[in-house]
């Protein structure tokens, strides 16, 4: 399998095709429901199952003595993960998108990139969401209400999958048969969060000590501003190195695997 890997800005257009090549959801609020399955990755089936990505002036120069291939292209691409991350501090409070597709197919060598011949949409320009874009009233873990608000600093979001190829179709070029996914009947989906140790962990606290199912959002319901997760919490620790004390807690996504219900919301 061949893998491709990149970071870009998450702006709301960059999210919502993520989340379309992810799971098949990029509608604007882009959810991940608990009885998703993958489609049918089977060669020469739909096209628009898998992507086509292109890296201009990624191949060779030359690769024969008459042909101007600078540009490589992969076909049959998955998106295997992402990783959203959005801090206060970080890339001017904008979030970033870490992603990697996978692909059971050898890479094509061309110059239709480089040439011009395909044309480019800048889909991520400048724009992307501020990270204190967050309300207080709509920032919160378990409850929504006023003593399980939270004070964010930072958040991270992922959500990943494998995948592998099945056989290959002739001793030409060895392409796949399909894919089948691997890795179970759900995705391994997370958010951490760190945010402020106040009066309001009190109430928050319970939710961490053997917790059932619980969530937690940021946000602003004013504006599409809205990442979520339903789950169990995973990991909590305490941070001491800055002037207040932070906790970072992270949820582990999970919910009814046989219904259409809400593992993870992503909305900028």
């Amino acid at each position: 399998m061949f893998e491709i890997s990149f970071s870009v800005l998450c702006n709301p257009n960059v999210l919502d095709l993520l989340c379309l090549y992810a799971y098949e959801d990029g509608d604007g609020t882009n959810i991940l429901v608990g009885n998703y399955s993958p489609p049918n990755w089977i060669n020469g089936a739909t096209a628009t199952d898998t992507q086509i990505i292109y890296i201009g002036g990624g191949g060779y120069e030359i690769q024969s003595g008459t042909t101007d291939n600078q540009d490589v292209y992969y076909v049959g691409c998955v998106c295997t993960s992402v990783e959203i991350t959005h801090a206060i501090d970080s890339e001017g409070g904008k979030p970033v998108a870490n992603v990697t597709f996978q692909t059971g197919y050898s890479p094509a060598y061309g110059d239709n990139f480089s040439d011009g011949a395909i044309t480019v949409s800048n889909l991520a320009g400048t724009t992307g969401t501020d990270f204190d874009s967050w309300v207080f009233g709509d920032t919160y873990i378990d409850t929504d209400d006023e003593s399980h608000r939270i004070h964010p600093y930072s958040y991270s979001i992922s959500f990943a999958r494998t995948i592998e190829r099945v056989g290959w179709v002739d001793t030409t070029d060895f392409s796949p048969n399909g894919y089948v996914w691997s890795s179970g009947t759900s995705w391994d989906v997370s958010m951490n969060c760190v945010y402020k140790r106040d009066s309001q962990f009190d109430s928050i606290k319970a939710n961490l000590v053997d917790s059932g199912v619980t969530n937690m959002r940021i946000g602003d319901n004013g504006t599409p501003f809205r990442v979520a997760i339903v789950g169990v919490v995973s990991d909590h620790s305490v941070d001491t190195g800055s002037a207040e004390l932070r906790n970072s807690t992270t949820i582990k996504g999970m919910n009814d695997t046989e219904a259409v219900t809400g593992i993870l919301s992503l909305e900028m």
